[in-house]
């Protein structure tokens, strides 16, 4: 029975195949093998066993029946899990492709779409959004986006609206960048929802507007100047019908009157004349920047009769798309009046021609009729010259700053007003005062030059009034004064500020009386007969204001003034007086001086002259002196007070102009006892701001105050 079970079994596990078939066999064998063999015999088989073997067969076949069900239903599984895995794959495939063609339209999208989380968080965005904004890839990933913040309030009304499930579409709103800058933008956001239909974000397209908007700006602008331009501005298809006139253009065609009754056109005149067909040339033309054609002619008016004249200006406007129309952009200028202007003028000409003829005749008849009165005024200017050359032979220059000067001279000589003299020291002040004198009435007298800055307060009075014997210890003789000695003449008091406010005041009262007592004389007054001329480098209206000078005096000697320019301010003279200087100094010294180089001229007419004539003086006999030939040689360290710059000196080139620098600077500093501003200073002896001579003596570390007690 045992051999039965497990036949059974096996048959059952392994059904049809190999093992089961064998099993099945095997245990059928057995069967009949013992049924053979039994006690009972075939008849036993009949009588006793036949219900057991039914029950086998029976049993066997219904094992038989399962495992062919069973291996039909494993057959089918198999099928059906290589649809599914045939089917998951496709569909994988399907995800995959549709994501990355997403994935490729949301980076290739030149607007920003962004993923927001609740509260704006950004949970994804393509590279537009990143780059519109100024970040890098994915820092923007789980962070805020950034937000104005006048933004803050109107993004949470937003969200609000979004949780509702109402999308928002088309709203203008401020952005801003990383970099804190904010621009317009549009922006549409679509609410998510989750599966169970809580609000879980959304997602946003953001338009940047600034480019948009420009471009409207620019639209507008371009509208409003087609819009006012009295121009006539209209465009015309190629039919030559008018598609669109400007406000202008209706006017003049009269269509406003009309209304739209009839379609305008371009007029026959202009239209024939534009080269519409295609040609190469044509659509060459196009293309370059020389495309538009010009044409002038008369338009009738409708209504009245009249005529404008027009002057046309029209381009081609290339097909916006191949194939298309192309249309002619037309600009009319009304030039009527322009030619009638035109007419004007053309009659004036023709006018002034025929009168330029007779002014031709008249100024023939006048040259022939002034030669004799030109000769005459020739050898009057050329007889004025040598009167002035004769009456200035001291002073050098023909400069046109000096020829006012000498001009002045002139007008005053003739008189007996009190002259006031200021100008630079060096300037020759004194020689004017001389030729003040020379080209007088008085020039047949005495001219006395006194220096006041030259004796102490104490000899002041004896040397101007003169003394009698006895009239202080040493006073063992009369002297006469300055006064006396000038006495019917010209008496020239240079450095006039130098004098102490209390012999201002004697001199004050010896002009207002014209009369002086000299020490000792015991109240005797002599009369005082001299022309007086004052002279000064300072600034006298200053000195008043610090009480240095007195205003009274001031106002009697300012009877008339001359302000010598410097030579800075006549350099043109410079070679004049080097000439005279090098001839007078040469004979002096015993030397031979034919020639000057050229690049020793440029140097001098280059050169500030702080110390002015007196200063080139000084310079030129120096260099009389250490020229070894016939030509006259300058050495910049004459100038400068520094070794010239092209002897080889060691030092960078930095270093060379800072000394050289110094050496200006000290100079002029000394020129005016450490003044730095004001019109005597030593920016304007140098030529700059004040404020710049104060920054590079600070550099330098030049101080000011240690030139107070320089000379002239």
């Amino acid at each position: 029975m045992l051999v039965y079970l497990a036949a059974i079994a096996v048959t059952f596990w392994y059904g049809g195949e190999g093992p089961g078939i064998a099993a099945f066999v095997l245990s059928t064998g057995c069967l009949l093998g013992e049924f053979f063999t039994s006690e009972h015999g075939w008849q036993g088989l009949v009588v006793y066993d036949w219900p057991g073997l039914c029950i086998y067969v029976v049993f066997s076949w219904w094992i038989r029946a399962f495992v062919d069900s069973r291996r039909r239903l494993e057959s089918m599984l198999l099928r059906n899990s290589t649809v599914l895995e045939d089917a998951v794959k496709a569909r994988t495939d399907e995800l995959l492709r549709v994501n990355t063609e997403s994935k490729t339209i949301l980076d290739a999208a030149p607007f920003g779409v962004v993923l927001f989380g609740p509260d704006r968080i950004v949970v994804r965005c393509n590279p537009a959004y990143e780059t519109m904004i100024g970040y890098g890839p994915g820092e923007l990933r789980g962070t805020h986006a950034p937000l104005p913040e006048d933004q803050l309030e109107t993004w949470r009304e937003l969200e609000e609206t979004l949780r509702e499930g109402k999308p928002v579409v088309g709203r203008e709103v401020q952005r801003v960048r990383r970099n804190g800058a904010q621009f317009p933008a549009t922006i549409w956001l679509t609410p998510l929802e989750g599966s169970d239909g809580e609000f879980v974000g959304m997602v946003g397209f953001i338009l940047d507007d600034t480019e948009r908007n420009a471009h409207e700006a620019e639209r507008q602008m371009l509208s409003m100047l087609v819009a006012r331009s009295p121009e006539f501005i209209g465009v015309a298809d190629e039919s030559g019908n008018l598609t669109f006139v400007n406000p202008a253009g209706k006017r003049l065609l009269g269509l406003e009157a009309k209304g739209e009754v009839a379609q305008p056109r371009v007029p026959d005149e202009v239209w024939n004349s534009l080269p519409r067909r295609r040609t190469d040339a044509f659509i060459k033309a196009q293309e370059s920047e020389e495309s538009h054609f010009c044409l002038e002619m008369r338009y009738p008016l409708t209504g009245n009769g009249t005529a404008v004249h027009l002057y046309y200006t029209s381009f081609a406007i290339p097909p916006m798309e191949p194939g298309g129309a192309t249309l002619w952009a037309i600009v009319a200028q009304n030039v009527t009046e322009r030619k009638a202007a035109e007419t004007r003028l053309r009659e004036s000409l023709d006018e002034n021609c025929r009168l330029l003829e007779e002014n031709k005749a008249l100024q023939e008849k006048l040259r022939h009729e002034n030669i004799s009165l030109q000769e005459q005024n020739r050898a009057l200017q050329n007889e004025i010259a040598e009167i002035q050359k004769t009456k200035f032979d001291r002073i050098v220059g023909q400069s046109s700053a000096l020829r006012r000067v000498l001009n002045k001279v002139a007008l005053v000589a003739v008189t007996d007003v009190t002259v006031l003299i200021t100008g630079e020291t060096g300037t020759g002040k004194e020689l004017v005062a001389q030729a003040i004198h020379e080209n007088s009435k008085r020039a047949a007298m005495p001219f006395r030059a006194f220096n006041c800055a030259s004796l102490p307060a104490s000899l002041m009075a004896s040397e101007l009034f003169g003394h009698e014997k006895g009239a202080f210890t040493g006073a063992d003789r009369q002297r006469l004064g300055q006064f006396e000695l000038a006495a019917g003449g010209t008496l020239f008091l240079d450095e006039i500020a130098e004098l102490s406010v209390e012999e201002q005041a004697v001199l004050l009262r010896v002009l207002e009386e014209r009369s002086f007592e000299r020490l000792g004389g015991g109240g005797k007054l002599i009369p005082m007969d001299a022309r007086i001329i004052v002279a000064t480098n300072r600034d006298l209206p200053a000195a008043i204001q610090a009480g240095a000078f007195r205003q009274d005096l001031f106002f009697r000697l300012n009877g008339f003034r001359i302000e010598v320019p410097p030579l800075r301010e006549r350099v043109e003279d410079i070679p004049l007086l080097v000439e005279h200087f090098v001839r007078a100094l040469a004979a002096r010294h015993g030397k031979s001086i034919r020639n000057i180089q050229k690049r020793s001229m440029e140097m001098l007419m280059g050169y500030g002259w702080p110390g002015n004539i007196r200063e080139l003086r000084n310079v030129i006999e120096m260099s009389v002196v250490i020229s070894p030939g016939d030509e006259l040689l300058i050495d910049e360290e004459l100038l400068f007070g520094v070794p010239s710059l092209s002897d080889g000196a060691s030092g960078t080139l930095e270093e060379r102009v800072a000394h050289f620098e110094r050496a200006l600077i000290e100079r002029a500093l000394a020129q005016t006892r450490g003044r730095v501003a004001g019109p005597a200073g030593a920016a304007s002896l140098l030529g700059v701001p004040p404020s710049t001579l104060s920054e590079k003596m600070t550099r330098l570390k030049i101080v000011a105050s240690t030139f107070k007690s320089s000379t002239d």
